[in-house]
Order: structure tokens, then C-alpha cells, then sequence
């Protein structure tokens, strides 16, 4: 019998998904945050970007 595709994340696989947005989203305030107060713009900004773009990715995944 051919598995259905379903919509609804998988039990283990949605959970994952949401610590990943959690641990990225996290990562992103902790380590941009850091950079903006010790006046590293630049650096602050693109940790803040790519992190804060991971958790968006993780937390479509985990919609789905």
C-alpha cells in the first residue's frame, strides 16, 4: 500500500522544525544583539539577517 502524503507535519519532524526556530531565532537576538552593543554594525546586522532568515526557513518547514 503507497504511503499518503499528508499536510500535517510529522509528530518528531514538526517538533525538530520549531526547536530549530528556536535555537536560530535565539542565536540570532544573542549573538546580533552582542555585535550591535560592542558598535559592530555591520557584523551585527548580517548575524541578525542570515540567523533571523534560518528560523524563517525552519519555522515554514514546520508549518507545513
Amino acid at each position: 500500500m503507497p504511503h499518503e502524503h499528508s499536510d500535517e507535519p510529522h509528530g518528531d519532524e514538526g517538533r525538530e522544525a520549531r526547536q530549530a526556530v528556536w535555537v536560530l531565532a535565539g542565536g540570532a537576538v544573542v549573538t546580533g544583539g552582542g555585535l550591535l552593543a560592542l558598535r559592530r554594525p555591520v557584523a551585527g546586522a548580517f548575524q541578525l539577517l542570515v540567523l533571523g532568515t534560518g528560523a524563517a526557513f525552519f519555522a515554514d518547514l514546520a508549518s507545513r
